[in-house]
């Protein structure tokens, strides 16, 4: 059992293939770490919607694939 993070490409080329398409684990939360601070960088704040909007897009991209 993989992440589809980690195996999301490799089915997309077809180089693997699901097995049972119809079971599925619970979502496991991703989380981004940062110390808080009254003033948050903004580089800090740019790298957390960056990630935030990759991740979202990325998701969607797999699920449609799956579907």
């Amino acid at each position: 059992m993989k992440s589809i993070w980690d195996i999301g490409e490799d089915l997309k080329a077809r180089r693997l293939k699901l097995l049972l398409p119809e079971w599925r684990t619970p979502d496991i939360p991703v989380s981004a770490l940062f110390q808080r601070t009254p003033y948050m960088a903004p580089r800090v704040r740019a790298l957390l919607d960056f990630l935030g909007q990759r991740f979202a897009d990325a998701s969607e991209g797999l699920v449609a694939f799956l579907q």
